[in-house]
């Protein structure tokens, strides 16, 4: 989509075309989450299931340093577009690209040197150990192609263009639904044909990308001379990134908390159980992602271009989308939670488990809502520290004192309530308080847009006759 277009066209239209094609992106990325579990599930049991949660710590960091380095590159390629600065556009993206690219070597190396180790550390037990190295191996290869497919389609997005994006991941998911049949179904392979699957699903998308960035379609260009790392732009995409990578790094470590908890607890059935509830989470939460990712060059542009009010409208507007879509996501969790279970479960004795998980856990979507979209704009105006702060505060503050402290004080008590269900409802709590206080954050912001509008009626003042009016943005 054109610069003009994202100054120009009316927000709520802008914001349907930019964030439809993100929404059905990350649905089809939590499609791509919930087909591995599927076949896993029916195919292999729950101890696939297991053993593939157990992994998902490291899945999670590699993702997290990927995000860092994609979303830090697309809010300063975003303003670089909208000051009209093709050639720094061109040179921010070079950036993320190799930074991707040693990322991904690094990672894979580390997970085969320290495979066993790890996944003791993300709460595998001596039952699950095979199942879950076994998963590691395969899988590991797509850790070098996973984070260059990650920084591909946030930059395809800073520049607008939503729809190409969409198509790249889209065609991950279908190629993983294929591959998961051929490799589990009819070759057998077990947990690693999911893991072989995942891995080439992981090819076909960069390849997609690398198709478009050679098409001349785009603003920039694939050129490897711009594959650098430049110290300046390295330093600004780990400022503006380390905020939504504090989110992923400690979702990560939180999420090897919980497995350790429930270990430790109760048994590894329940880290089958949260492996399927949190799929429908992920169903829940994505699609407000995909609002806020729609969000973002909308934001970045019009702030490059000094177009203050259309950026308070955009962000009234997402807001209440968001929350929408949450409170819709929440309904059909509460009409559906069994069915959904069912396509996942081949031991049925974890029915009961999975639904009421299900409905405890994602009781929080309708408010996350509300701090995904206040990461995402303090991102897109450049403005990294308050975006860390509040992931800081909502990952550690709330989250950790909540899943540490629920269960033990149920068992001090001998309270009758499942220890699950408490973990479960640590994750909820968590993001309904930081609903409440990303409210004081909107605020800030607002003031913070407010006075760069009235700078702006001032310089404009200085070029004009004395009896010029303006409208005013409130």
């Amino acid at each position: 989509m054109s610069q003009h277009k994202l100054t120009a066209e009316n927000i709520n239209l802008l914001l349907l075309k930019m964030s439809t094609p993100a929404v059905i992106a990350m649905l089809a990325t939590a499609l791509f989450s919930l087909v591995d579990t599927i076949f896993l599930g029916q195919y292999v049991g729950k101890s696939g299931i297991t053993a593939c949660t157990v992994v998902l710590p490291l899945n999670i960091t590699s993702f997290s340093f990927a995000i860092m380095i994609a979303v830090g590159a697309s809010s300063i390629f975003s303003h670089a577009v909208g000051d009209k600065d093709y050639k720094r556009a061109n040179l921010i993206a070079g950036n993320a690209f190799c930074l991707s690219l040693i990322l991904g070597v690094v990672m894979t190396a580390i997970g085969y040197i320290f495979a066993d180790p790890l996944l003791y550390l993300m709460g595998a037990t001596k039952t699950v150990l095979h199942d879950s190295r076994t998963y590691l191996y395969w899988m590991l290869p797509g850790t070098i192609i996973f984070p260059l497919c990650i920084v591909g389609n946030n930059i395809l997005r800073a520049e607008g263009n939503t729809k190409d994006s969409m198509i790249g991941v889209v065609s991950g998911v279908l190629s993983n639904i294929f591959l998961d049949w051929l490799f589990i179904v009819v070759f057998k392979w077990g947990i690693a044909g999911a893991a072989i699957a995942t891995t080439l699903s992981k090819v076909i998308t960069l390849v997609y990308q690398l198709y478009y960035y050679h098409s001349k379609q785009t603003l920039i260009s694939v050129d490897l001379k711009m594959w650098i790392v430049e110290k300046k732009i390295f330093l600004r995409i780990v400022a503006l990134g380390a905020s939504v990578f504090f989110m992923n790094i400690a979702g990560s470590f939180n999420l090897s908390v919980i497995n350790n908890i429930l270990r430790y607890y109760t048994n590894e059935d329940n880290i089958a159980v949260y492996g399927i509830i949190s799929k429908a989470f992920l169903f829940a939460v994505l699609p407000i992602i995909g609002i806020a990712q729609g969000l973002q060059p909308i934001v970045g542009v019009n702030f490059g271009a000094k177009e203050y009010k259309r950026i308070l409208i955009a962000i009234r507007d997402s807001m209440v989308w968001g929350i929408s879509v949450g409170i819709v996501a929440l309904s059909l969790i509460y009409i559906f939670a069994e069915p959904f279970s069912l396509t996942m479960l081949k031991d049925k004795h974890l029915l009961d488990s999975c639904i009421d998980g299900m409905k405890i856990l994602c009781l929080g979507v309708p408010f996350a809502a509300l701090h995904i979209i206040l990461t995402t704009v303090y991102q897109a105006l450049g403005n990294a520290k308050p975006a860390l702060y509040f992931s800081i505060f909502r990952q550690v503050g709330l989250f950790l004192t909540f899943v540490l402290l629920f269960p033990l004080i149920i068992k001090t008590y001998n309270l009758n309530i499942p220890i699950e269900n408490s973990v479960w409802f640590s994750i909820a709590l968590s993001d309904i308080v930081a609903a409440i206080v990303a409210v004081f954050f909107f605020f800030k912001i607002k003031k913070y847009i407010l006075n760069k509008e009235h700078v702006k009626i001032s310089e404009m003042n200085d070029y004009v006759q004395p009896n010029s009016q303006f409208d005013s943005i409130v």
